[in-house]
């Protein structure tokens, strides 16, 4: 019955269908919390409905970064899924980063999604290193825009972030490298000032 309701609204309201579906399973997961039963498939169905709808009713762009950031905070935080089902839904999180209009949405996105690979359900660093590295080759493709130095900049505070809580794949060597990177490609650009490449160096 409540499916079929967000079924009907779908198409006239997708924003709000996206988040009762996100709400739906967020409550599923405090009932069954981490025990796995047949409320798994309604929780999956609620999830790839809030998919389905990103994909076929939000036409926007600016609707939908918003929208994907609340499906992948809400997948963050659940633990109802077998890790089929959890595998699945994460590549979609991270399928749909990557086919966002612009290449610094979906590298901004993406970044975002490999947060998915080390929550409370599973901790994958080789797969977040992946997708972060992955990131990199986005935001490095941006670099034609200084406007867009901002996206090193979500890449460094995740790596940080990770090395923060003692990750075991993030060490400090590899937030040097990055850096060195961020250096390099803020000296090469050209209509950057001086004090402000000066600044950088000096960190």
């Amino acid at each position: 019955m409540i499916n079929e309701l967000l079924n009907l609204i779908a198409p006239h309201y997708p924003e709000l269908s996206i988040r009762l579906n996100l709400q739906a399973c967020q409550a599923i997961n405090n009932l069954i919390q981490q025990e796995q039963n047949e409320l798994e498939d309604l929780a999956y169905e609620f999830m790839s409905n809030s998919f389905s709808i990103f994909e076929e009713d939000l036409q926007d762009t600016e609707q939908k970064v918003p929208a994907l950031n609340l499906i992948v905070a809400t997948l963050y935080t659940l633990q109802c899924f077998g890790a089929d089902n959890f595998e699945t839904l994460v590549s979609n999180a991270i399928s749909y980063s990557n086919k966002l209009l612009k290449k610094n949405m979906q590298c901004e996105a993406t970044t975002t999604a490999s947060h998915l690979y080390y929550c409370n359900f599973q901790k994958h660093g080789n797969k977040v290193m992946d997708v972060l590295r992955k990131s990199l080759k986005m935001a490095d493709s941006c670099m034609s825009k200084k406007e867009n130095l901002y996206l090193f900049v979500q890449i460094l505070n995740s790596y940080i972030y990770y090395l923060v809580i003692q990750s075991e794949f993030m060490n400090p060597q590899e937030i040097i490298t990055l850096c060195n990177l961020i250096h390099e490609t803020i000296s090469d650009m050209e209509d950057v000032p001086q004090p402000a490449k000066d600044a950088i160096k000096a960190l």
